[in-house]
């Protein structure tokens, strides 16, 4: 911006004049690109955030609370709290399904990796939803590629309400084996 101070002279009573003249006036600013209104927005897969909870927030801590005792309807909130404010998490949903993927990094590994912590359908047994997860899936996939992931692990299927071969299939992966030692046995 090319903005000069304006020159002050005195009036014959002492008071300061200022001259108006020496000062140059910004440009205006550029016009702003038109929106694009023609093309739809999509918006099948969004963050789930706190005005979420009044609706999805009681069968969400149902579902979790299975896997994880410890979230109980007093603790839902900053649990959910912690994963809708961290950047290394990806805790979306679609309109029959929900989905908490988080960003890791292994010792000495040079690329980061996501493990999708669970995949919830509003009705497991509804075969209709298996496109939402696959919405779902396909975001996490984008992603992943956008941070510079390497791999995408499932590392507990059972937390997954999509049948092992169909989550094989929209993942495109391969079926490894791991190995788990429960230390509290």
């Amino acid at each position: 911006m090319n903005t000069a101070v304006a020159v002050v002279e005195k009036t014959p009573s002492g008071a300061d004049k200022p001259n108006l003249e020496s000062v140059s006036i910004p440009p205006d600013p550029p016009e702003a690109e038109p929106l694009d209104t023609r093309t739809p927005m999509d918006v099948s897969v969004i963050p789930f955030t706190h005005r979420d909870l009044p609706k999805w927030g009681p069968w969400t801590q149902y579902r979790m609370s299975q896997h994880w005792p410890q979230i109980s309807a007093f603790t839902f909130a900053s649990h959910t709290a912690q994963l809708i404010g961290d950047n290394s998490k990806l805790f979306i949903r679609s309109m029959h399904a929900i989905l908490l993927a988080s960003h890791c990094r292994e010792t000495l590994d040079m690329r980061p990796t996501v493990d999708i912590a669970f995949c919830y359908r509003h009705h497991p047994n509804r075969d209709e939803e298996l496109n939402d997860v696959k919405l779902l899936i396909k975001r996490v996939d984008e992603w992943a590629r956008r941070i510079g992931v390497r791999y995408i692990r499932v590392l507990h299927p059972e937390r997954i309400d999509v049948p092992f071969g169909v989550l094989k299939t929209y993942m495109l992966a391969k079926e490894d084996k791991l190995i788990l030692k429960d230390l509290d046995r």
